[in-house]
């Protein structure tokens, strides 16, 4: 019987698999050493347009790190035909599987409303997701939209951008304060985030889709309160200085339309924490049914997960003295996380249900504050490649290993904090 119940799954799992070509090969978070498809690129029409189009929709597939572009559709895996014009505002896509895929070959077209170079540059994403999404099963992560701070002058600046577009950075934040740690409600057109001013931290909400440069300070306690965490339910999570040493994190429910600025109400629901120590930088899981969090329970800083159903938390993390920042994955499966270790601080990936433990980043660089992709595939952090360096953003695979400079901003310019926002639409 057990017989035949395993030749079952085999014909129904086996089919998907070849289906999505590569999949096999590809991507796994909890695998090492990917294997990179190698793809061919080409337009049947040599119009100036699609020259522009080809050129862009390779350096976007080979920006998140699963391809490799050759020159022949013969030593490529997939060859990848682009029939028809942008100028015409229509194209045809042709996939087909080379070498000894069972891919086959797979049609789709994409219609474009005009032909400005932004609105191209959105449909290119477009076009390179739906091709990742057909070979690898997963959504893509181009023109996604990530925030990040850059030190200017004495203060933090935050700015976004949508991934791998070009020329699509925008500032955020026009005020004097030092603004970090945006997270996005569920709706993914408001971002909330610490600022830190002369008086001590505040709390603002701000409206980034479409951009709007005012910002709500809906927290004025200054000083007491840090890290609110937007939760899928609608709260917010935060951060409250309770007494000399003591922090615990509470829950508010965040109120009225943020074009109306005095029907807004920030007003506290719960206490969540109750520990005589210092608990901070919460995380509510996707799903959420759990909350990450930081605590010095044990004298040094370690992840717990606090079941919000049960009210009852665990340590999570037992390895290294320092581990803090921690983000889920969109599957609610991973945390990522920073740890220091023999005076490293390098990223982890912990399965939250075992316990089993990855390093994805090496010795080359110190890192921190990470924050996954919407499809999970890719996870950005900050990281800095010798103590005199100033910090830059990057990213790498959710599986580790190679990593690239998410910005081109020039060797002195200071970053941190990177928070991934919504997928394109």
């Amino acid at each position: 019987m057990k017989t035949i119940k395993k030749a079952v799954v085999l014909l129904v799992v086996l089919p998907f698999f070849y289906a999505t070509g590569f999949a096999l090969d590809y991507f796994e978070v909890s695998k090492p050493n990917i294997k990179k498809a190698k793809i061919y690129v080409a337009a049947t029409k040599n119009t100036r347009l699609n020259t522009q189009f080809v050129a862009q929709i390779k350096d976007m597939l080979e920006a998140v790190l699963l391809f490799e572009n050759v020159s022949t559709a013969k030593g490529s895996d997939y060859a990848i035909q682009i029939g028809n014009s942008v100028e015409a505002k229509e194209l045809y896509v042709t996939i087909k599987g080379e070498k000894q895929s069972s891919y086959g070959t797979k049609n789709f077209g994409i219609k474009f409303r005009n032909t400005e170079e932004k609105y191209v540059g959105r449909k290119t994403a477009q076009m390179a997701n739906r091709i990742i999404k057909e070979l690898f099963g997963i959504e893509g992560s181009l023109g996604s939209t990530l925030t990040w701070s850059v030190t200017e002058e004495t203060r933090k600046v935050m700015y976004k951008s949508s991934f791998k577009i070009p020329d699509t950075k925008n500032q955020i934040t026009y005020n004097f304060y030092s603004n970090y740690g945006a997270s996005w409600n569920q709706a993914k057109d408001q971002v909330i985030y610490t600022s830190h001013t002369d008086f001590g931290t505040v709390i603002n909400l701000q409206k980034v889709e479409p951009l709007v440069f005012k910002s709500h300070e809906i927290f004025k306690e200054s000083g007491t309160a840090s890290s609110p965490f937007w939760a899928p339910d609608g709260t917010v999570y935060m951060t409250l200085h309770v007494a000399d040493q003591n922090s615990d994190i509470f829950r508010f429910r965040l109120s009225g339309d943020i074009d109306q600025t005095d029907s807004i109400k920030f007003e506290k629901v719960a206490q969540v924490t109750f520990n005589p120590t210092i608990d901070t930088e919460p995380a509510i899981s996707p799903d959420n049914s759990m909350m990450a969090f930081v605590s010095d329970q044990t004298s040094e800083p370690q992840i717990y997960i606090l079941d919000l159903n049960t009210k009852k938390s665990r340590r999570l993390t037992h390895r290294g003295g320092y581990n803090a920042s921690p983000a889920w994955s969109p599957n609610s499966k991973y945390l990522a996380f920073k740890s220091i270790r023999e005076g490293k601080s390098s990223i982890y990936r912990i399965n939250v249900e075992s316990g089993d433990e990855k390093r994805l980043t090496g010795d080359r660089l110190d890192a921190e504050e990470p924050t996954w992709s919407p499809d999970g595939s890719l996870i950005a952090f900050t990281g800095k490649t010798g103590k005199k360096a100033a910090s830059k953003v990057y990213y790498m695979l959710a599986s580790g290993g190679q990593y690239k400079r998410l910005t081109g901003a020039n060797a002195d310019t200071v970053e941190t904090t990177p928070t991934w926002g919504p997928a394109l639409h």
